[in-house]
């Protein structure tokens, strides 16, 4: 089915911008001012304001979980315009990662959220073979799980040998501080900042926190952006439309009250309207094929 939009107030990269779409296969096929001699179906969007869908974090989404609490997890997200999610899985032994991996991805076989996986590797056990596993299995970021032991005794050494590994084949490190003490945690902070750069590798200095929506900037260093964070040409035909009476300030695109969501497309799929939430079972993928650090 093809169709237009029109007066289309659009959320890109913070800004607003007024246009119009035109719609087909499920994908969005141009974005320009206007359609003046087309005739197809037209949707007026003046009420709203769209934005792309959100991307959120959450390391034990169906893990150990009954379907019915998998379900309404999910269904707290999806009312807050979310139709993808940023898990993890963290192998105990490098033989086991297949077996791992494979695991998890059966505990989100009937996610409704498009789901990306990343590995999580304790700073001790990371070596040259985690990430060389990673690279061949298309996992594109290792959080680093840093849980405070001494600074010292940590081998400096194999930080150069994985600036050589992923030159040609990115892979993004995320730190995660496991540590109460504010000291100690502030000097692995600039420990980790230090390393990333002095070595070039790719990097953020910002951790995921569980049941947070993903940055922009995240989003771009993992590879999930542009297929997530942003509604371009060719892009897949997923968004979220908010009545415009939630925004605050019209010169900032973020200012926008959740509890007044009104659609969520998910793939050309209404999952919300108007508080009623579409639930499939399945309907989810995992998001492959991912380049992390391409854009940003």
């Amino acid at each position: 089915m093809s169709f237009i939009m029109d007066n289309v107030h659009l959320v890109n990269d913070s800004k607003i911008q007024v246009t119009s779409l035109l719609i087909e296969n499920n994908k969005f096929a141009s974005i320009r001012n206007g359609f003046p001699y087309y005739r197809h179906t037209r949707m007026d969007t003046t009420p709203f304001i769209m934005t792309p869908t959100k991307v959120v974090y959450d390391s034990k989404i169906g893990v150990n979980s009954c379907l019915k609490d998998f379900r309404q997890i999910q269904k707290g997200y999806i009312a807050k315009g979310i139709t993808t999610v940023i898990t993890s899985f963290e192998p105990p032994f490098l033989h086991s990662f297949e077996k791992t991996l494979r695991k998890r991805r059966k505990e989100l076989y009937n996610s409704v959220l498009d789901y990306a996986l990343l590995l999580t590797c304790p700073i001790e056990k990371l070596t040259i073979d985690w990430i060389r596993t990673c690279q061949k299995t298309g996992i594109p970021a290792i959080i680093v799980r840093i849980s405070g032991q001494a600074i010292s005794t940590m081998d400096m050494n194999k930080w150069r040998w994985f600036k050589e590994v992923v030159r040609f084949s990115p892979i993004m490190f995320l730190p995660q501080f496991d540590i109460l003490d504010d000291k100690v945690r502030k000097k692995w902070e600039q420990w980790w900042e230090n390393k990333m750069h002095v070595y070039f590798l790719p990097h953020s200095v910002e951790p995921l926190e569980n049941g947070s929506q993903i940055s922009l900037q995240n989003l771009k260093k993992i590879g999930l952006y542009p297929k997530r964070g942003k509604l371009l040409v060719g892009g897949e035909l997923s968004y979220n439309l908010f009545y415009k009476s939630s925004l605050v300030d019209a010169s900032s695109a973020l200012l926008y009250d959740d509890s007044t969501l009104a659609l969520t497309i998910q793939r050309g799929q209404a999952i919300y309207i108007n508080g009623k939430i579409n639930y499939s079972p399945g309907f989810g993928e995992e998001l492959d094929q991912l380049f992390p650090n391409t854009f940003v």
